[in-house]
């Protein structure tokens, strides 16, 4: 199992007590010496015989939808992302595309079929009008 916190210095075992002062949240415990890790207890804070962590969160990989995954896109508007390498996307433009048809292979936008990988790495899509703009793809952990 991954940990939060490095607790072989003294940096990680002060950021473990200090999540649980803040949280409240019980800390996982670990007998020194074994490789077992038992339910979250009130820790005592005995480093010596015991190691107390945090398990990690999951990592998340975004993903680019497929034909399966891609959400409702009737209220959709796509836009470029500010990428500097780009260096020809002006935010001031405002230059919107909605999705004419949905293939396997990606989204039709202004009559031009944009891929899946495309889409993820390049644009952006808002469900609101503009107002929140979101990565086109999925989270998954890894």
């Amino acid at each position: 199992m991954k940990m939060k916190y490095d607790t072989t210095n003294t940096a990680g075992k002060i950021a473990v007590m200090r999540e649980f002062e803040e949280t409240k949240r019980k800390p996982i415990c670990l007998v020194v010496g074994t490789n077992e890790w038992s339910p979250p207890i009130q820790p005592t804070w005995n480093w010596r015989d015991y190691d107390y962590n945090y398990p990690a969160e999951p990592e998340v990989e975004l993903v680019p939808w497929t034909f399966k995954t891609c959400p409702h896109l009737a209220t959709a508007a796509f836009r470029y992302k500010s990428l500097p390498e780009a260096g020809r996307y002006d935010p001031s433009t405002k230059a919107y595309y909605f999705p004419s048809s949905v293939h396997d292979s990606g989204i039709e936008l202004s009559r031009v079929l944009t891929s899946w990988d495309h889409l993820l790495s390049r644009l952006e899509v808002s469900f609101d009008n503009g107002r929140t703009w979101l990565p086109c793809g999925t989270e998954e952990k890894r």
